[in-house]
């Protein structure tokens, strides 16, 4: 008997303990319009039932792989890149539900741009936090967004096997919970990626979810993608500076001293220097960049003084200034008196 040929599509679902919501998640997949695909479920040791729902479903494009032992999604992940016999590699996640038309709009996406390696899309959140989640769509944009977070959902993301396989790349273990915004970052180094604005996953958002509870681990991890950018770009920064890159990042500048606001200021020059020696990113993206966040960290001065006024009023800055002249007279006059930021008064204890 001839084998069966491959299907166009790999869809890869690791699942642990979701007896509440594989059902659903399975289904979604099943019932797509497109049907040219290969649904790999691992069971990674679930022992609340989940098992048990998985191999009551008969469908023949399943592949279930079903182990008694919990070893954690990035080995299962890394597995499938071996065993998919698509030449596209869909990701889904056992807790949320595909629109119908999912694989079939990615599908024709990557077909008609075969210089585009990985495409996500656009998808709505439920559960405990709901709302509509959007997406950079070209490859520029999506690398702007790659400089600071993931710019795709995982479990939206459709790739081509073959880019992977070619330039050996692997989820990375350690850099778990952000596995995924590493395993993009590197791609994007080989391949130019695009996201579909429409919505076509529902993410599920609950409290056990791994991304919810691996916080302080992910912070980690992302962090360190975010320098590998641009140490792979040639830029060199002391302890510092990259602290203050990544404080720029996530929108965390506070200064508590003049001292401070010049040591952001000195770490902004710094970056936008280097960058314009090495051509790494395009100038405006930094710029704008830096100009949020000099105008957040001036917003968040508490005790004004003198020593402000030449940091934001008179010093050079490699970005346009966000500040307008109305701004800029009120700092001034708060300087002038040495202004602090009213203490919230204590509340009064209950009787």
């Amino acid at each position: 008997m001839p084998a069966a040929s491959a299907p166009l599509v790999s869809v890869v679902m690791p699942v642990y303990n979701s007896a509440p919501y594989v059902a659903e998640a399975v289904a979604s997949i099943l019932n797509q319009t497109f049907t040219d695909f290969e649904l790999l479920i691992f069971n990674d040791g679930s022992t609340d039932g989940s098992g048990m729902l998985l191999r009551g479903f008969t469908d023949a494009r399943i592949r279930l792989f079903d182990y008694a032992d919990n070893v954690g999604y990035v080995t299962h992940l890394n597995h499938a890149l071996e065993l998919a016999r698509g030449p596209y590699l869909a990701r889904m996640d056992a807790d949320d539900v595909a629109d119908p038309d999912r694989l079939a709009r990615q599908v024709a996406l990557l077909e008609a741009h075969p210089e585009i390696g990985l495409c996500g899309t656009a998808y709505r959140e439920f559960g405990s936090r709901q709302g509509l989640v959007p997406v950079p769509e070209t490859d520029a944009e999506i690398r702007r967004w790659l400089l600071r977070s993931s710019p795709f959902g995982h479990p939206t993301v459709l790739l081509r096997t073959d880019i992977v396989r070619q330039h050996r790349l692997r989820y990375d273990a350690a850099a778990m919970p952000a596995e995924d915004y590493r395993l993009w970052y590197e791609l994007s180094r080989v391949t130019q990626l695009a996201n579909l604005p429409e919505p076509l996953l529902a993410y599920r958002v609950h409290p056990t979810q791994t991304s919810q509870v691996l916080t302080a681990k992910r912070l980690a991890s992302v962090n360190e993608t975010r320098r590998r950018q641009l140490l792979n770009k040639g830029f060199e920064l002391t302890p510092a500076e990259w602290e203050g890159y990544l404080r720029i990042l996530d929108r965390a500048t506070r200064p508590r001293t003049a001292h401070d606001l010049q040591l952001l200021l000195a770490t902004m020059r710094t970056i936008a220097s280097q960058n314009a020696r090495l051509q790494a990113y395009p100038a405006a993206w930094f710029e704008e960049l830096f100009a949020a966040a000099w105008q957040e960290a001036v917003i968040a001065i508490e005790r004004h003084g003198w020593a402000y006024a030449r940091p934001v009023l008179l010093a050079p800055k490699p970005f346009p200034d966000p500040l307008g002249p109305m701004a800029r007279l009120k700092l001034l006059a708060k300087c002038a008196v040495g202004w602090r930021v009213p203490s919230p008064s204590p509340s009064t204890p209950a009787a």
